[in-house]
């Protein structure tokens, strides 16, 4: 194992796999995460700056992942490299309107916010503009090993019920969320049960599991609208 600049998010792993002719070294790119809340420190853009340093490039989190008042105009595509967050997810006071976590696969809750939720989503929307978080799109997210979900106060936040949260949240006692916003499609015209569904988003390509093929079919090539449950 070897460790480059673990304060810097730098720290490189070296994990021994045996392949057909002989030992293979893959790296794995491991940084820290935080411990701060919703506290903020400067404006939205120093926290887009410290965002940004901390997980370009990352795979694991060790700790937590806490996005806290990004703009809608910043550039989150180097989070699509993180792979698992071992504490707890904290999306709050954003303004973006996907988040491109498409590779976040486990949270393990080893850390909990407010010591229940391994994942909590609140208040991203801008009161005064248009501008709003509304797709997850944690579209290869299968593991939540520890704590619960609380998603709420997301004005323009769809596809939260079309998710069997059950299936991803491993503790049986932890009810899965429910969102006052739920995706309408083409499917209800045909009498097809969204509850059935498992999409992170309007694709194909958003949906995994045993979902319904037809309804599956639908929200890819129809899409559909969000409106009020």
């Amino acid at each position: 194992m070897s460790v480059i600049h673990l304060a810097q998010c730098h720290l490189w792993l070296a994990r021994l796999a045996t392949g057909r002719e002989g030992p293979l070294f893959t790296l794995i790119a491991v940084c820290t995460g935080t411990l701060n809340g919703m506290s903020v420190t400067g404006d939205v853009q120093y926290q887009y700056q410290t965002l940004h340093k901390m997980y370009n490039n990352c795979e694991i989190v060790m700790g937590n992942l806490e996005i806290v008042l990004i703009h809608h105009n910043q550039d989150l595509s180097f989070l699509q490299t993180i792979r698992e967050v071992t504490g707890y997810v904290l999306i709050a006071m954003n303004v973006f309107s996907r988040l491109p976590l498409d590779s976040l696969r486990v949270v393990r809750g080893t850390q909990l916010y407010e010591d229940r939720y391994a994942l909590f989503v609140l208040l991203n929307y801008h009161i005064n503009a248009s501008h709003a978080l509304r797709q997850l799109r944690f579209s290869q997210l299968t593991e939540i090993l520890a704590g619960g979900v609380y998603i709420e106060k997301n004005e323009q936040l769809c596809y939260v019920n079309t998710i069997e949260w059950r299936d991803i949240i491993r503790d049986p006692q932890i009810a899965p969320p429910l969102s006052s916003w739920i995706l309408l499609s083409w499917g209800d015209v045909l009498g097809l049960s969204l509850s059935l569904c498992r999409c992170f988003g309007p694709l194909l390509e958003d949906c995994f599991g045993d979902v319904l093929p037809m309804a599956r079919y639908l929200l890819g090539a129809q899409g559909g609208v969000c409106t009020e449950w």
